[in-house]
């Protein structure tokens, strides 16, 4: 999962291993259930990319200002690496960047 978080908005990007969607997913909720629908109805572009080796990438924008105004607060800057990630087990990667 990568989060990046603009000025102006807000960038969502999910990759997995699955089977994958198509790339041009139906648009009949009674089809693919409702995440696609939810995912399209919040966010403001939204794409599905098929990877080289198999699985999914999920994109999704979102608006960072309503009104003139953020929609979120700033991340405050990383802490010091205190060990934390050696609990971690599977393959599950995060990034979160501010740009």
């Amino acid at each position: 999962m990568r989060l990046t978080v603009g000025e102006d908005q807000i960038e969502v990007s999910v990759r997995d291993k699955g089977r994958g969607i198509p790339i041009q997913a139906p648009a009949d909720d009674r089809l693919q259930g409702v995440g696609i629908p939810i995912m399209r109805a919040l966010a403001q572009r939204t794409a599905f990319r098929p990877l080289e080796d198999g699985g999914t990438e999920v994109w999704l924008q979102f608006a960072g200002r309503r009104d003139g105004k953020l929609l979120y607060v700033p991340p405050t800057p990383p802490a010091p690496e205190d060990g934390w990630v050696d609990q971690l087990s599977g393959d599950a990667i995060v990034s979160l960047s501010h740009r």
